[in-house]
């Protein structure tokens, strides 16, 4: 196809997008009443047959992979003439969790009020999904001829870190792909880019001992101990760590970010807990390293058990997930600039995400060079929404990448 007929094909696609606004929002509606969060997991099993049985009506081939009971990923190809190149829509099945207050709206119903559809994962992903699945539908009710093909990968367990889901994907080399497209959405605020680069994520385990008597006599509670030693993580400043124009985006000036992401403790005693395990998450960006940031952690538990005989504790490296990133002048980053200014009249920049994500497994361990681009709303514990015109513009920038692309 030449740039003529591509042009032509995708001013179709769009106005096609548009006549079938409402077809398209029901889709969107659709994967939003599935319920599918995480924690528990184990509803994207459904969310996986709902998205399977779409794209076998496009005569897509969609195989799925089940690593754990209910965490079911699909990996499906549309074919085109020739197949030389192969465009990936990358997206995650799972949600954060229902909760059960603040909602306006029932979190499953996909509530449509003023340009806005309400429910839990709206935003957070359920949005590029559809997007994805969309755009694909409306490029083969045209007939448009494509000479590669359109790769969909939905997977489970993002929201625990991808581990049964692209993780296991990666690892059994099942990904393949010229370049993808993360369909996450970014939200508006501060800005929408896209995404090029995932900051790096290290997971520590640590454990604290306690012990106590039924009277008390001798009591050291492992819970308070643990207490002192996030705290005192939470407060670290890195050495290695200062403000940078690291490339592609000055979000690199953004300090490494400490939190706790999981704490359990045993009652082996009548009066204190005798172990409490917590897991400590530390994001990075460069020029920082996996080593640098262990080297910190270990100098702050020395100063901690100098200053407290009685701290019994012991730590470990449990998970890293490393930063990665698409040079900003690959095909699928230029690519997906010109989509969306195509498609919508916006200059979009490059970004880096703050946060970790399924991203990093599809550039890192399978090779794949990425970007997320998805217009994004607003996503919060209740009354997560997605502003549908927002949707419509991400199914036409997707629309017209596959037209460019394949």
């Amino acid at each position: 196809m030449d740039d003529t007929a591509r042009t032509a094909a995708k001013a179709r696609a769009w106005a096609e997008i548009d006549a079938r606004r409402d077809e398209a929002v029901s889709l969107f509606a659709d994967l939003v009443r599935i319920p599918s969060p995480n924690p528990p997991g184990g509803g994207e099993k459904d969310v996986a047959a709902y998205c399977k049985h779409y794209l076998d009506a496009l005569g897509a081939r969609v195989d799925q992979h089940e690593f754990q009971e209910g965490r079911v990923n699909n990996v499906a190809l549309l074919p085109g003439r020739t197949g030389e190149r192969t465009l990936m829509f990358v997206s995650h099945l799972d949600t954060t969790p229902i909760t059960e207050e603040g909602w306006t709206y029932p979190p499953l119903g996909a509530t449509i009020v003023d340009g806005w559809l309400y429910g839990r994962g709206s935003n957070n992903m359920k949005v590029g999904l559809a997007a994805a699945l969309f755009a694909q539908r409306v490029v083969h009710d045209l007939g448009i001829p494509l000479d590669g093909n359109v790769a969909s990968v939905h997977s489970a367990d993002e929201m625990n870190g991808g581990w049964v889901g692209l993780g296991e994907l990666t690892q059994r080399n099942l990904l393949k792909a010229d370049y993808a497209i993360y369909t996450e959405a970014h939200p508006r605020f501060p800005a929408l880019r896209i995404e090029i680069a995932v900051r790096g994520t290290v997971e520590i385990k640590i454990r604290t001992g306690g012990h106590g008597t039924v009277f008390g006599a001798v009591r050291v509670n492992a819970i308070e101990k643990m207490g002192g030693v996030l705290l005192r993580l939470a407060s670290m400043e890195f050495s290695d760590w200062k403000p940078t124009d690291w490339q592609p985006d000055p979000i690199g000036k953004v300090p490494p970010t400490v939190s706790t992401s999981y704490i359990h403790a045993w009652r082996g005693h009548v009066l204190a807990p005798d172990r409490c395990d917590a897991i400590v998450a530390i994001s990075y960006f460069p020029p920082q390293t996996l080593e640098s940031i262990l080297a910190e952690v270990g100098l702050v538990i020395d100063e901690l058990r100098a200053a407290d005989p009685e701290l019994d504790i012991d730590w470990e490296l449990d998970r890293h997930w490393e930063q990665a990133s698409t040079p900003p002048d690959h095909i699928i980053a230029q690519a997906s600039q010109r989509a969306v200014q195509e498609a919508t009249g916006q200059r979009l920049e490059f970004g880096a995400s703050t946060a970790p994500s399924d991203m990093r497994w599809v550039v890192g361990p399978a090779g794949i060079p990425t970007a997320k681009v998805c217009f994004g709303s607003e996503t919060a514990d209740a009354d997560e929404r997605q502003n549908l015109d927002d949707y419509i513009r991400t199914i036409k920038v997707y629309a017209g990448l596959i037209v460019d692309l394949t």
